[in-house]
């Protein structure tokens, strides 16, 4: 979405014409603004590219259940593909730590500062710092996905590190929110163009802003979706499914966030169908699982 948000800041303060019916792609994003050339501002990703020739003036953030629509938009914006067994290593760099190591492999690499963790389903809860120095350390064998549920389970608990890790912002600059701006709280851009020193224009603002939520309404209604089944599976509401392997995933991976629980937790080993047709496997692994709370 960075380029997005420049090409709001851009059309808002009058720095560049563009045709709003046709200057979205047909997957929402807004990348034709580069053929622009408008050194001011752009969108980068200094992260990954450090730059010292730019300067970070603000850092687009993902949380909550926009952290989801994160990697929808990412797959479909961007690689232009989700996850499947056949092209796995394009999205993720698989590693895996075999549970009954654990114990002998936290003592082996902890520091005398670490707090204690007694499996490795307690992982997300260690300091961001700590499970970063695992992840780096811990070199496990490889393991082979030959199945749709050795894929589901794979992605469940790689999304679920994902959703769980702290974040740190990088960079001494104000942080926007993903959830902000699709509820239009614009401030911020306001903000950038007065930096700048540039004439915000509040008309274009807002027909820029609603032909955004147009282009990325796909979007919104796959998520409004997903917030579905993950609440029908958190009411023990009893529901038909119709998702892909990956969507599966991020879903589990979310209500275990919901409920406090690993992934790890569930039966994985007695069924292969969480959230294949329906949701009703899912909810009975929960309910034999999930101590200390009621689904």
């Amino acid at each position: 979405m960075g380029n997005t948000v420049v090409a709001h800041v851009l059309y808002s303060c009058d720095q560049v014409e563009l045709d709003l019916e046709n200057f979205f792609s047909d997957t929402g994003n807004s990348h034709k603004i580069s053929e622009y050339h408008h050194d001011e501002l752009k969108a980068y990703h200094l992260e990954e590219f450090p730059n010292s020739d730019l300067k970070c003036i603000l850092q687009l953030r993902s949380e909550d259940w926009f952290h989801l629509l994160q990697f929808r938009m990412s797959y479909f914006k961007w690689h232009d593909s989700v996850p499947t067994l056949s092209n796995l290593n394009d999205f993720f760099e698989r590693k895996f730590i075999v549970k009954d190591d654990w114990a002998e492999f936290y003592s082996a690499v902890r520091d005398t500062s670490w707090p204690d963790c007694d499996s490795y389903e307690e992982i997300y809860k260690l300091p961001k710092y700590v499970q970063e120095e695992i992840q780096n350390a811990y070199q496990s064998p490889k393991v082979s996905l030959t199945t749709e549920s050795n894929l589901v389970e794979f992605l469940t608990e790689t999304y679920f590190n994902m959703l769980v890790r702290p974040y740190c912002p990088t960079f001494d600059a104000p942080v926007y929110y993903i959830s902000d701006y699709f509820s239009k709280k614009i401030q911020v851009l306001e903000q950038i163009a007065e930096q700048l020193k540039w004439q915000y224009n509040h008309q274009r603002s807002d027909n820029f802003y609603f032909a955004m939520l147009k282009a990325n309404q796909s979007h919104l209604s796959w998520l409004e979706n997903i917030k579905q089944v993950h609440n029908n599976v958190i009411n023990a509401t009893q529901t038909a499914v119709d998702l892909q392997p990956w969507e599966r995933a991020l879903v589990i991976a979310r209500i275990c966030i919901t409920l406090g629980c690993h992934p790890k937790i569930l039966n994985w080993q007695d069924s292969h169908c969480f959230l294949d047709n329906n949701n009703i496997t899912l909810i009975k692994s929960l309910q034999g699982n999930h101590h200390g709370k009621t689904i």
